[in-house]
């Protein structure tokens, strides 16, 4: 019962998590590695925050969009 039910006997345990020194591409291979789409991420031990595969796509999306913009200027240059 969703009303009654304690989040502890839910809850996920032995979590992938990852350190807020890591890059991105690490983070998407922890998620690939673990099949999973939301990372702790820590700081000396303790949670700093979470990262999600959305977060890991809008960062690569920015990076091919700067990529693509640059490569038009070049081609516009020529």
């Amino acid at each position: 019962d969703p009303a009654t039910t304690p989040v502890n006997d839910v809850m996920s345990t032995n979590l992938a998590t990852i350190e807020a020194s890591a890059t991105t591409a690490e983070a998407m291979e922890r998620m690939q590695d673990h099949k999973c789409r939301h990372l702790p991420v820590l700081d000396n031990g303790r949670v700093k925050g979470m990262i999600s595969m959305r977060d890991l796509m809008d960062v690569e999306l920015e990076s091919k969009a700067t990529e693509i913009q640059q490569m038009r200027a070049y081609i516009a240059s020529a």
